[in-house]
């Protein structure tokens, strides 16, 4: 009765064993689809680093920006995208491609990260995700706060102007003031509602660190 025993445990555990084999086969199945492409080393805020891209079958592509020779990871993205599926899996894709997208977003004398999201995109416009570069740390940060519709920079101003619509009755329009340091002085959010023919409301608040400074609703005939 013993021996049937111990021989029942035994199947049991080896029983157990079989769905962690398989995650593994599967795990390394999805590794060997994936694409991984590098491109050539770049020099941003005074740092050598490339591009590292993983695209796997169902189209999601994850960019990572990584220090050159140490390897260390410096920013990472991802999204999914056919048209950036089908570019990157193209052997004449190009290295510069993305060099585009840096730029100074808060005057700081830093180079920022900014690039159109296919997930967020849609019917209210485009959205654009930010990334700031941290001196500190010496990586670029996600800024969940900056990120959003239709980003613009205006140099002379030192503002980024971020602009969003639901439908044709509904826009918002927010505006970053920045000071010298790169961080946040003062924001302002313009707020269009179209109410019936020729009648809008129009909403106006200035925030300073967060708080409500400045608040006005208008109904104006247009």
């Amino acid at each position: 009765m013993k021996l049937f025993f111990y021989i029942f445990i035994i199947l049991l555990v080896a029983s157990c064993k079989n769905p962690k084999e398989t995650d593994k086969v599967a795990v390394k199945n999805t590794e060997k689809d994936t694409i991984f492409k590098t491109s050539k080393p770049f020099k941003i805020n005074n740092i050598n680093a490339f591009w590292k891209y993983y695209i796997t079958p169902d189209k999601e592509i994850t960019m990572e920006l990584r220090q050159y020779k140490t390897n260390k990871i410096l920013l990472v993205h991802s999204d999914i995208s056919q048209f950036e599926y089908n570019f990157l899996k193209n052997k004449n894709y190009t290295d510069e491609k993305y060099l585009e997208n840096f730029r100074d977003v808060n005057f700081d004398d830093n180079t920022d990260f900014v690039i159109y999201s296919n997930k967020d995109s849609g019917s209210g416009g485009s959205f654009f995700v930010i990334y700031l570069f941290d001196n500190k740390k010496k990586a670029f940060e996600h800024s969940e706060e900056l990120s959003g519709g239709e980003a613009e920079t205006n140099i002379a101003n030192r503002t980024l102007t971020t602009y969003w619509k639901s439908g044709v009755s509904i826009n918002t329009r927010k505006i970053y003031h920045f000071g010298k340091n790169g961080e946040v002085e003062f924001t302002e959010r313009f707020y269009n509602e179209h109410l019936e023919e020729n009648i809008w409301k129009k909403e106006y608040e200035k925030t300073i660190k967060g708080k409500v400074v400045e608040q006005r609703t208008d109904t104006l005939k247009e």
